[in-house]
């Protein structure tokens, strides 16, 4: 079902802007007026309640009633991907940013980010001060971005504080298996970025109000989990770029591995497929393993890793 007039071709808006919605009501209505609160106006906002079973729909009913550029699309849960996907077919224009349910956008946002928003990219970045210290490029070469991408660097990862070019924004992108609650917004992003071949647009400055984050806080990973992920990031990647980005995906995996490591006891991971591969491509491409991370790894037991983990996490927040 869907409230709002969805379709039209008479005035298209600049700008859609999709928010996922599953039992948010606390918070959907400051994610929405953040986004009707924009000092860019020529916008319009596809809501997809997806399938949510406390108040959630009717607050999102109420805000299409009082502002005619909110469209809301009621449907069965479907998952947070698949609700993007319905929302980015049901949009109108040419430029789509993505805002979740408990988040919110500064009242520049949009404008930040529109204006660098031109012909020659298909892709604005922002939160661009999330990346090490020293990178300051405006404009990143295609080449360079995709390595970021697979190594997911700084603010990349995820589809929020950015403008995406529609042509981009094929249903494959976002046809991610439900099953896939935790990582699927990196395998949005490679999907994403090896259907382009132009540069990306960079801000660095601040364009996105993140809220409480739960998903990552609940997550138990596991070397099966790693693997689905990691057959996903083959599927993105073109083979015949495989060696290409192969020290990145090594990169990737091991931080998925130190995950693996915290989550679950040693004998359950050191003979998966997911470590053996990665083990195998250490080897035959030489990488380099970190001091630290071999260390790490050798830890005997799941509470020595648990609490190195803890007091790393603690020495990055007082550095």
């Amino acid at each position: 079902m869907v409230n709002g007039s969805i379709g039209s071709s008479i005035g298209l808006p600049k700008v859609s802007v999709v928010i996922p919605v599953y039992n948010a009501e606390d918070t959907v209505v400051d994610c929405i007026d953040s986004v009707l609160g924009q000092d860019f106006p020529d916008l319009e906002i596809v809501v997809v309640d997806d399938g949510s079973n406390d108040g959630s729909g009717i607050l999102c009913d109420n805000c299409a009633r009082r502002d005619s550029r909110v469209k809301v699309i009621h449907q069965k849960n479907k998952g947070r991907s698949a609700a993007r996907g319905v929302g980015t077919i049901m949009s109108q224009a040419k430029w789509i940013g993505y805002v979740d349910s408990d988040d919110t956008l500064p009242k520049d946002a949009i404008s930040r980010l529109y204006a660098k928003a031109i012909d020659d990219v298909d892709v604005v970045l922002g939160n661009g001060y999330k990346f090490s210290k020293g990178r300051r490029c405006p404009k990143i070469s295609i080449k360079e971005f995709r390595h970021m991408v697979v190594r997911a660097e700084g603010p990349i990862g995820v589809p929020w504080g950015c403008l995406f070019r529609r042509s981009v924004l094929t249903s494959w992108v976002w046809d991610i298996p439900r099953e896939i609650n935790m990582g699927e917004d990196y395998v949005f992003w490679l999907r994403v970025i090896f259907q382009t071949r132009k540069p990306v647009n960079v801000i660095y400055e601040k364009v996105y109000d993140k809220g409480a984050d739960t998903t990552c806080a609940n997550f138990k990973w596991n070397a099966g989990y790693a693997l689905a992920i990691h057959e996903l990031r083959k599927g993105a990647i073109p083979e015949h770029l495989w060696a290409t980005y192969m020290s990145d995906t090594i990169s990737d995996r091991l931080v998925n591995l130190l995950d693996v490591a915290c989550c679950q006891p040693c004998r359950l991971w050191r003979h998966s497929r997911f470590y053996m591969e990665l083990k195998e491509d250490i080897g035959k491409y030489g990488y380099d393993v970190p001091l630290k991370t071999k260390l790490y790894l050798l830890l005997p037991s799941l509470w020595m890793r648990r609490m190195y983990s803890k007091l790393s996490d603690l020495k990055n927040k007082w550095i």
